[in-house]
């Protein structure tokens, strides 16, 4: 026994209209949440000498049905161990020397904080330093926020299909 589905009248006419809606309400959701999220991202960003807020950025599908948000300065990762928990350390590693001197990021750095630049040199050699995984953490706060968003956009499409 074959069994057929089959949509036909108003139905049928429906369904165009009903894909480009839905096409367009799950765009209009992933640009609000995006904006959201970008928002959040930027204003938790760690902040003292580099360019780390300014470097973030955002990019969407061909298609506009997924964003992605991210800092574009290198070092941003490696930094803040975007996949390591707040307050873990990274192995001891060496800092250049150039880093350390007037001019160099540790340099501002640490003269912000009122820290000797060759003193956190020796500390970050000796024991590493610590991660502060800021993008996730966000993420991780704005996922009901998010998951608003989304659902609001399913509702819109559900309720326009009943039309």
């Amino acid at each position: 026994m074959n069994l057929k589905v089959t949509l036909q009248g108003e139905l049928l006419k429906k369904m165009p209209k009903a894909a480009i809606f839905a096409q367009e309400s799950i765009k209009k959701a992933v640009k609000d949440a995006s904006t959201q999220l970008m928002e959040d991202v930027i204003t938790s960003a760690p902040y003292g000498i580099g360019d780390l807020r300014k470097s973030i950025r955002r990019t969407f599908s061909e298609n506009g049905l997924s964003a992605s948000i991210f800092p574009t300065v290198q070092y941003a990762y490696d930094l803040h161990g975007e996949d390591k928990a707040r307050g873990e350390r990274s192995a001891p590693f060496t800092i250049p020397a150039e880093e350390a001197k007037e001019g160099g990021s540790l340099y501002r750095w640490a003269k912000k904080k009122g820290l000797n630049p060759w003193a956190v040199r020796g500390v970050i050699k000796k024991k590493g330093r610590m991660y502060q995984p800021w993008i996730r953490e966000v993420a991780e706060k704005d996922e009901k926020i998010v998951g608003d968003i989304i659902g609001e956009a399913l509702d819109r499409i559900t309720n326009h299909l009943k039309d």
